[in-house]
This record gives structure tokens, sequence and C-alpha cells, in this order.
């Protein structure tokens, strides 16, 4: 299925932009981009949906903090590749830190989940981590695997 991203991914620079994804027809997420440069970002976040039950982990190009303001989710984190995961539940009020250098798969989504995330320095691009290795998130999305 389609991931359709506004933009084309998130801005490198800004101030009180909107960001969005969609899956197909479907919300998946709603960002409102409070501040953003290369040394920190400050988001709200709308997550609307788990992620694809198809898809494997992913990184993220910045380490962050999220504060959940409403609603609650599962995840499972990985340390080192696709196997042994963690699973963890966040809910309402709870503090959530991912590192840069951690991949993870959002399960389940409860309620309207809304976030508000302080994000770390970026490292560039995330990938997804598929039992071949990692793969650059555009290249896995288009499907030209290099």
């Amino acid at each position: 299925m389609k991931t359709e991203r506004k933009n084309s991914g998130m801005p490198r620079w800004g101030v009180n932009r909107d960001y969005w994804v969609r899956v197909g027809d479907e919300p998946f997420l709603d960002r409102k981009v409070l501040v953003i440069c290369p040394w920190f970002g400050v988001f709200l976040t709308e997550i609307h949906k788990p992620d694809a039950g198809d898809r494997p982990p992913h990184d993220h190009s910045r380490s962050f903090v999220s504060l959940i303001l409403s609603g609650g989710y599962s995840e499972l984190v990985y340390s080192d590749d696709v196997h042994g995961a963690r699973a963890r539940f966040h809910e309402r009020r709870s503090v959530h830190l991912m590192p840069r250098r951690k991949a993870h798969v959002i399960t389940e989504v409860r309620g309207k989940l809304r976030t508000l995330v302080f994000a770390g320095r970026s490292y560039g691009s995330w990938s997804f981590w598929t039992p071949e290795g990692k793969v650059d998130w555009k290249a896995y999305d288009t499907g030209v695997i290099t």
C-alpha cells in the first residue's frame, strides 16, 4: 500500500509547519512542527493507527523524548536486530525515551493518541530494520533497494 507524505519528508528548518503521513487514503500521522532545525525539534503529533503489520521495525533520524498527552500505545522495541523485541505500553501522562540506535513498531493505538515530542540532533535519514539489514525508508517505500 502506498505511503504518502506531505512535503516528501520532514522539513530541515521551520516554525509552525504541518506535516502528515497517509497510508493509502487513511490518515496515519499528523504533526505540527512547532520548531525544527538540525540540532533539535519540538512537535505536537497525533498518531491515528499502529504501524502496518507487514512492515519491519523502524529507527529514527533523531533520538527523542515524548510526553503522552492523551491516549496510549503499545510497541515492540528492538535494540540490536529484528529478533528479541521488548514489549512496552505508554499511557497518558507517561514519558517515553527513544534512542536513535533502537528501532520500534507501534502495535496498538488506544484512544486519541497525542504526544509532545522533544527531538535531538538530526543524523540524516531513518531506516527499516529488515532481516537482511537496515534499509533506508525511501528505498523501502519505493521498492528500489540497492
